[in-house]
C-alpha cells in the first residue's frame, strides 16, 4: 500500500491573527534509508511570528502553541 505525503502550508485567517495549517497539497516522493516516506519541518517555518497554529485532522481542529519555556502544546 502506498502512501501519499502531504506538504503542509499556512494561511493567516485563524482566530486572533493565527495561522491555520492545511495539508492539502501532495509532497514529491521521499525515501528514507528504510524506505519510508520522512518530512521533517521547522518549528520556525510552521510558526512564522506566530506563537499558535491551529491543525486540521480527520475533520477536527488541533491547536498547536510555543510556550513561555520554549515547549510545544498541542490540545484539541
Amino acid at each position: 500500500m502506498e502512501q501519499t505525503l502531504r506538504i503542509p502550508f499556512l494561511h493567516a485567517n485563524g482566530p486572533r491573527g493565527t495561522l491555520r495549517l492545511n495539508r492539502d497539497k501532495p509532497a514529491p516522493a521521499a525515501d528514507s534509508e528504510a524506505g519510508r516516506p520522512e518530512l521533517c519541518i521547522s518549528s520556525r517555518s510552521l510558526f512564522g511570528n506566530a506563537s499558535e497554529i491551529f491543525i486540521r485532522h480527520c475533520g477536527s481542529e488541533y491547536r498547536l502553541r510555543i510556550t513561555r519555556q520554549d515547549k510545544l502544546i498541542l490540545t484539541k
